[in-house]
């Protein structure tokens, strides 16, 4: 049975699945403006028949015991789901030069938390978004929660067909850019990112899986070939900047390295 509970002081509610935390989603999002909570588990319901990324967008799966030991943690979830739609501190960059349909560049050496799984497919990106997620809501040596930040990079290295690299990274904000939290996850490490130029565009809508990132890093490979200068289809960067729920405006980058 669903009961729909509604956290106040962060606008989100939370469904409650047989005394189980099963879904928390913002109200802005999912509310029409003017409902009520009928019209919300009506809407809950309909989301249900979404494909696997789409329900993840709009419900993110905890699943833990409601009891009153996991309030805090209740609290510091419903926290960072929040702030994943607000404005978010962004990695500087210059871009150095422009050209038809494309730009390059330049990005000042950073650290970036990041986690990496290997394989034949990337069927592992949900689990290293969690991964690095669970780091910065206070899986860290100190405890320390941190704000979620833009961009979020995947590294992709393709050295077979059956022996791909996915590189997951999370920018760290000013704030902890010199002394980031220790992770307490032996599989999350604080990269010192050197100094990248990059090749790359925006392009708005969803690209999710690994052969939608394909197929535009080949649609840009082929414009910058048009200029006279050529990329790698075996190492570049996949990029992304929106939360899942954010419909309008997004903003999806392919990054190739320049040498």
């Amino acid at each position: 049975m669903l009961r729909l509970l509604f956290h106040k002081s962060r606008g989100v509610y939370i469904g409650v699945v047989d005394q189980q935390i099963d879904i928390l989603c913002t109200e802005d999002f999912i509310l029409p403006p003017n409902r009520g909570l009928p019209s919300l588990s009506s809407y809950l319901q309909v989301q249900l028949r979404l494909s696997k990324m789409r329900w993840l967008a709009f419900c993110i799966l905890v699943v833990v015991g409601v009891t009153a030991a996991h309030a805090n943690f209740i609290d510091s979830i419903v926290s960072q789901i929040s702030n994943i739609f607000t404005s978010h501190e962004e990695a500087t960059y210059n871009i150095s030069r422009t050209a038809p349909g494309y730009e390059e560049r330049e990005y000042p050496a950073s650290q970036w938390a990041c986690t990496e799984e290997r394989g034949d497919s990337d069927e592992h990106t949900d689990i290293l978004f969690w991964r690095l997620f669970k780091y910065i809501s206070g899986e860290n040596r100190g405890k320390e929660e941190m704000s979620m930040t833009i961009p979020v990079t995947t590294e992709f290295t393709l050295r077979s067909p059956t022996d791909k690299s996915y590189t997951m990274c999370f920018y760290l904000g000013r704030q902890h850019q010199t002394n980031p939290p220790t992770p307490t996850n032996a599989q999350v490490f604080i990269q010192n990112r050197p100094f990248l130029k990059v090749f790359t565009r925006t392009v708005g809508g969803y690209v999710e899986s690994e052969s939608e990132w394909m197929d535009e890093a080949g649609r840009l490979a082929a414009i910058i070939q048009e200029n006279g200068q050529t990329v790698s289809l075996n190492h570049m960067y996949w990029v992304g900047y929106d939360a899942p729920l954010k419909f309008w405006y997004r903003r999806n980058e392919v990054w190739f390295p320049v040498n």
